[in-house]
């Protein structure tokens, strides 16, 4: 195999896991809020005063009374509309690190694939697409969706207030799409008994 097409394999293969990650992710992260910016940080991100703007940030994150995860992570794109992707890629990893269950991690990782295309890093491009599309098809992820479809589906079946009669039909869909989303071995029988 030449070294072209590898490289395109490559390529061809990060842009195809990010477009499958951010459709698996689109609901999710269109509800993360814009940090909360003051006029002046506002207006240096505006301007286009990098410097100016980053050290504002690192001032407020050694404050305890901001969001330091979404001041990180406008830190990152700053670095990144400023074309420092090595910076970019630096700063997404350690919001990765500092807040490993914070709600920006996935967004962070996905930036930092995009800083690494923009760099010409194809290859740690999609190592980290690989590892965000493998983490959204995972048992798990798929078991916390049938959970949720499990939970909708028992309140329909069986009505915690007895003055409301159950709804089969309703819970029959979401017994339904809890056996789509795949749920665990030992609960799937008895899902399959109350369908």
């Amino acid at each position: 195999m030449s070294f072209r097409s590898c490289r395109f394999r490559h390529v061809f293969l990060a842009i195809w896991l990010f477009v499958l990650s951010t459709r698996a992710i689109g609901d999710q992260t269109a509800t993360i809020d814009v940090p909360l910016l003051n006029d002046d940080l506002r207006q240096l991100v505006q301007d286009r005063d990098w410097e100016a703007a980053i050290a504002v940030i690192d001032s407020a994150v050694k404050k305890e009374n901001t969001n330091a995860e979404q001041l990180i992570y406008l830190k990152g794109r700053i670095h990144f509309w400023a074309e420092r992707y090595d910076a970019a890629v630096a700063t997404f990893d350690e919001l990765v690190t500092q807040f490993p269950d914070g709600r920006l991690k996935r967004r962070a990782r996905f930036a930092a694939g995009v800083a690494l295309v923009k760099k010409g890093d194809f290859r740690g491009a999609e190592l980290i697409y690989r590892a965000e599309a493998l983490a959204l098809l995972s048992p798990e992820r798929k078991q916390t969706f049938a959970n949720i479809y499990l939970e909708y589906a028992d309140a329909y079946f069986d009505p915690k207030d007895e003055l409301i009669k159950p709804d089969y039909e309703k819970a029959l869909l979401f017994y339904e799409k809890a056996l789509d989303a795949g749920p665990e071995p030992d609960r799937r029988l008895d899902v399959e008994l109350l369908v």
